[in-house]
């Protein structure tokens, strides 16, 4: 395979537009947060699943997660990647 056919150009196209991946933790009183993301840069799109509560939400970016979830209690964002 190579970057001049087209499954080689999708495959640089993969690299290049990967989500960046996210975790969001924290407490919120005796009630623990933590969930797994990935956000898509440039697209205003982020996945947040919060694997205790069987539940997955989109929102325009990881920040916006941290806003809304921060307003329960002392909860932190880590990037997975750089």
């Amino acid at each position: 395979m190579t970057f001049d056919d087209p499954i080689g150009q999708l495959a640089k196209r993969a690299s290049w537009q990967r989500p960046r991946l996210f975790a969001v933790y924290g407490l919120s009183g005796a009630r623990e947060i933590l969930g797994w993301g990935m956000d898509f840069p440039g697209r205003d799109a982020a996945l947040l699943h919060l694997p205790d509560d069987a539940v997955t939400h989109h929102t325009t970016s990881a920040e916006r997660v941290l806003l809304r979830y921060a307003m329960l209690g002392d909860v932190r964002l880590t990037w997975f990647d750089a």
